[in-house]
Order: structure tokens, then C-alpha cells, then sequence
């Protein structure tokens, strides 16, 4: 079955630990989805972080350099594309986006700027990262739990703890998600899960 083809709107990549979570899912190696986006989504994305000095230049570098990762996300879309959308005008290169690239989902927490009657006819379905994570978590709940714990086990400062990464997940927007795998795991083996990835990691080294 081939990965899902997902766009993810320039809100979606501002917070660090959302940003990162959804980036890591979408290894190769899992095939859970594919990442797309266009060069005008990273430039906004880009230039607010940096606006609202959320990150500086050598940090914008090295994102844009994670980002180059995913070298077949960059989408074309052609201007005559988008003028043809009909959603909010801020947002009609993000929806332009997803029907040139012919995606099946475009991620946002800006709901209301692709109303039903925008998407539909092209065949784009609009969900909030929370309702993704969720999608995701319930279609590979093991492979979603193993990336997020190697997630923790990577960091060298707060969160290093799973239920720490849920916590900010929470804070970010991600509440379905963050309480659904707290009230459904058992707590206690997803941070042996992240040991066990932390121990791995510094044997490596």
C-alpha cells in the first residue's frame, strides 16, 4: 500500500516538538506518510520563526537542512493553480499545494480558512495535526509509540521522559492524542521503551 500523501501547512511545522514528532513519522522507513509542502510554505515558515525569534540563522539552517531530508516533499505549484482556489486568499497556495501534489490530507490548525465546499471538489481532506496523530496512532500504534520514545531518548534536555514529550505535544495543541495514549499505554513500559532506545544510543556513540 502506498504512503499517504500528507501536506503540512506552515503552522503545523512551528512548534519544535510537533514539527519534530510528525517529521520522525514520516521515515521512509516506517511508509506511515509522506511529507509534502511548497518552497512558499518553508520561506513562511522561515521567516516567522524567525520574526518571532523562535529560532536564529544557524538554527535556521540546520532545520532547513532536516528539512532537505525529505527531498521529494517540495511540491511545484503553478500560480494559475491557485488563483483558481476559493478558500481564504492567505491560504490558497497551502490547498493549491495539495492538489498539485495530489495529496490525501492537508494538515492544519487553520480550519476554518479551507471550508468543506473549497476541498472537497478537489478531493482534499483538511484534519488538525491532533486528528492526524490520532489517524496515525490507531492505523501503527506500536511504530507510532517506538518513534516517539526514540524521539525522547534523542533529546539532551527537557522533555527526556515519554510522558514529558506528551506533555508538550498537549501544550501544543495535540490534546487527543497526548490523553489517549496516556490513558491507553501502560506509562511504565513506554519509558522502559525509552531506556532501553537512551541506552542504545550512548552504546553507539
Amino acid at each position: 500500500m502506498a504512503a499517504l500523501r500528507v501536506v503540512l501547512d506552515t503552522n503545523v511545522l512551528w512548534p519544535n516538538y510537533l514539527r519534530d514528532t510528525l517529521l520522525r513519522l514520516a521515515s521512509y522507513n516506517l511508509g506511515l506518510f509522506e511529507p509534502l509542502w511548497s518552497k512558499r510554505i518553508i520561506d513562511d515558515l522561515g521567516r516567522t520563526l524567525q520574526e518571532q525569534r523562535r529560532i536564529d540563522p544557524a538554527g535556521w539552517e540546520r532545520l532547513s537542512a532536516s528539512l532537505a531530508g525529505f527531498p521529494e516533499a517540495e511540491q511545484e505549484v503553478p500560480q494559475e493553480l491557485i488563483d483558481r482556489m476559493t478558500n481564504d486568499p492567505g491560504d490558497r497556495h497551502v490547498l493549491a499545494t495539495a492538489v498539485a501534489s495530489g495529496a490525501d490530507f492537508l494538515i492544519t490548525w487553520n480550519l476554518k480558512d479551507f471550508a468543506a465546499e473549497d476541498c472537497e471538489a478537489f478531493g482534499v481532506e483538511v484534519m488538525t495535526p491532533d486528528a492526524f496523530l490520532m489517524a496515525l496512532y490507531r492505523e501503527a500504534s506500536e511504530d507510532v509509540l517506538d518513534t516517539l520514545a526514540l524521539q525522547v531518548a534523542g533529546y539532551r534536555r527537557d522533555p527526556q521522559t515519554f510522558a514529558g514529550l506528551l506533555k508538550v505535544l498537549l501544550a501544543a495543541g495535540a490534546e487527543e492524542f497526548a490523553y489517549t495514549v496516556a490513558e491507553e499505554e501502560d506509562m511504565d513500559d513506554l519509558e522502559e521503551r525509552v531506556r532501553e532506545f537512551r541506552d542504545g544510543l550512548f552504546e553507539s556513540v
